[in-house]
């Protein structure tokens, strides 16, 4: 995991949510970038991030590729084990 939250634009991948002290905010993404490639692998709103990083485990170090204001840029980071999609609470 990116510890990132995406929205569709068309058929592009946008980051909508970037968690602080999460692996891409250290790796220095930020909400708003255009998701393009990890890996060299093209990520669009068809295929989705969640698909391409399933190919990696915690630990692994990915590339990945955002445009920011027309800039291309790339970006390194070291993945995290997945976050859990939701939490049970009980009252005691």
């Amino acid at each position: 995991s990116l510890e990132v939250r995406t929205r569709k634009q068309g058929d592009s991948l946008v980051l909508a949510t970037v968690l602080e002290d999460g692996p891409g905010h250290k790796a220095g993404l930020s909400a708003g970038d255009t998701l393009v490639s990890v890996n060299g692998l093209r990520v669009d709103a068809t295929t989705g991030l969640d698909a391409l990083l399933s190919r990696y485990q915690a630990g692994d170090r990915v590339d990945i590729h955002v445009f920011r204001r027309d800039e291309l840029r790339c970006f390194r980071a070291r993945l995290a084990s997945a976050l859990p999609l939701d939490c049970v609470l009980s009252a005691m």
